[in-house]
């Protein structure tokens, strides 16, 4: 064996590094790559969100995390990340691995990692119930969810059914092309903890996994909704997104066969006003606290 430097890399939206990483099975030989056979790794992403720098922070098998800016995909990217780069190697291309190891070994499934004082955030957070996660916002502002207002007519209308309900609130400021309205709470409310801006995505699919709840666009956060089978409620564009959800992959899609998931629409074609006060926040809120 004589390589002992290998890279793994993403690309894509937030969402998808995340997704990508956790179901990677290259990514699974990580932690015997480097307990068991003093393996460096590398990460390279191309993401259009920045948040993505904190998600390999912590973790104790990936030495180095290279962030480069993103760009629509071209070949060049695929043979360039199938090949050996600064002496590290492609531990997605199994016939390098196979080469200097000839057989796989012990895999472990990856993870995501806090710090102590993460966790001790977390468990705070998770003192009251029930607890909803809430991403109003998209990457792009086109599959926003909700404005400002409408928002906090869903939180009083949460509020309303079940006055113990802590709402945490998650998103990130970007620059993006249509990234063209922020992502910004003009109230604020005792049973809201705003955490835009102020926590990483680490810290949010954690947060995803302990809450009751899900609410909120179809953006980075719903698939960890999907997979840790969360009741979820997903605010979709009608006809923006609505009309494209047959052709677009998979992957996007999976978690509405799930019994606990359920959309809901705003009236809002990519041209004009985004129509936030058509949204159906009654039956939201009924729906996320399984009152229907």
């Amino acid at each position: 064996m004589s390589c002992r430097n290998w890279y793994l890399s993403y690309g894509g939206g937030l969402g998808d590094v995340v997704y990508d990483y956790l179901k990677d099975r290259s990514a699974w030989r990580l932690a015997s790559l480097v307990k068991d056979y003093g393996g460096r790794v590398r990460v390279y992403t191309l993401c259009h969100n920045d948040g993505v720098n904190d998600l390999f922070r912590q973790h104790p098998y990936i030495a180095e995390h290279i962030s480069e800016p993103w760009h629509l995909s071209v070949p060049e990217d695929a043979v360039r990340f199938s090949n050996p780069i600064d002496g590290y190697l492609p531990l997605q291309h199994d016939q390098y691995f196979r080469r200097e190891f000839g057989m796989d070994f012990q895999l472990e499934q990856p993870e995501i990692y806090l710090s102590p004082q993460e966790k001790a955030q977390l468990a705070a957070l998770g003192g009251q119930r029930p607890l909803i996660v809430a991403q109003p916002f998209a990457g792009l502002s086109d599959r926003d969810g909700y404005d400002s207002d409408s928002f906090e007519k869903q939180v009083a209308q949460i509020v309303r059914l079940d006055s113990r309900a802590r709402i945490v609130v998650v998103g990130k400021n970007h620059a993006r092309t249509h990234k063209y309205a922020p992502e910004v709470l003009n109230f604020s409310h005792p049973n809201v903890v705003n955490l835009i801006d102020r926590a990483g995505i680490r810290f949010c699919w954690h947060l995803v996994y302990q809450a009751d709840a899900f609410l909120g666009c179809h953006s980075n956060l719903i698939r960890t909704a999907w997979d840790a089978r969360k009741r979820n409620a997903c605010i979709l564009p009608w006809p923006l997104m609505e009309r494209h959800l047959s052709e677009i992959d998979g992957k996007y899609t999976f978690g509405w066969r799930y019994s606990e998931s359920r959309r809901f629409t705003y009236p809002f074609d990519g041209t004009g006003q985004r129509q936030f006060d058509k949204l159906d926040t009654g039956g939201i809120a009924r729906f996320i606290l399984g009152r229907e």
